[in-house]
């Protein structure tokens, strides 16, 4: 398995509680051929600039375990997620 790293920012129409449930939504993808090893809630956070006349979002970074082959099934998830508005999955461990 590999370590991976995901940040995405859930759309802030959402109260914290429903923004902790897409979390978890995404958490339990990932345990389903993995596993998390760490979560930050960053919080409501504004942007530097606007997006899709946006402000501000909810911020997420999880770091797992899973193998690499299923990486494009939580990018799939992520991308499907309408209130998910950016994303991104990075490898964080070494060859």
């Amino acid at each position: 398995m590999r370590e991976y790293e995901t940040m995405f920012i859930v759309r802030p129409q959402l109260t914290p509680e429903e923004a902790e449930g897409i979390l978890q939504e995404i958490s339990s993808v990932i345990q389903t051929k993995g596993e998390v090893t760490k979560v930050d809630r960053w919080g409501k956070r504004p942007f530097a600039y606007e997006i899709e006349h946006l402000n501000e979002g909810y911020y997420f970074v999880v770091n797992f375990k899973v193998p690499g082959d299923f990486v494009s099934e939580i990018d799939r998830r992520l991308r499907l997620n309408d209130n998910v508005f950016r994303h991104l999955i990075v490898r964080t461990d070494e060859d």
